[in-house]
């Protein structure tokens, strides 16, 4: 099945009032990741890494991961002005179009998803991504979190602290 006859097949469903195929992440979520494709695109890289989800991360104003990331001091322009120095960035623009996501990458949001499993959420929220972020134990971000230091099980604990709280 091609793009047009999927895209009718749904549209189909909408008009008949049937329901589409369910999206797997939140708004925020795909904030989150539309944020990093924009930070891959910032840095001119062909491809879109641990390190752009966590400054996609760092830029989100809303939510639980905002006030996680603010208990632990992280400052986003030191942030960035680190993943700029290490990942660097390329003299040669990339055309535009989609950005492949690297192993790492998939492997994080593969997390994100179990975690939001384990949560019996229905969709997969920032902090789930936060979550498969930190389940990685190399990369770019873990270098970061140690250069910052910042206890990365703390953070953890925290993070479902703030996420698992009563609501008042």
């Amino acid at each position: 099945m091609d793009w047009f006859d999927w895209a009718k097949e749904h549209l189909a469903r909408w008009k008949a009032g049937g329901k589409a195929v369910r999206r797997p992440f939140s708004p925020l979520a795909q904030k989150v990741l539309d944020s990093s494709f924009n930070e891959a695109r910032v840095l001119h890289h062909d491809y879109i890494g641990a390190e752009h989800l966590l400054l996609g991360l760092m830029e989100l104003r809303e939510g639980f991961v905002p006030r996680v990331f603010s208990a632990v001091a992280l400052d986003e322009a030191s942030l960035r002005a680190e993943v700029q120095k290490y990942a660097g960035e390329c003299a040669v623009k990339v055309p535009w179009g989609s950005l492949p996501f690297t192993p790492r990458l998939k492997s994080i949001v593969q997390n994100a998803k179990l975690e939001s499993q384990a949560r019996k959420q229905e969709r997969v929220e920032p902090e789930d991504l936060l979550l498969g972020l930190l389940r990685e134990t190399g990369g770019l971000p873990v270098k970061l979190f140690e250069q910052f230091g910042v206890d990365i099980e703390r953070l953890k604990t925290h993070l479902l602290t703030v996420v698992n709280a009563p609501i008042a």
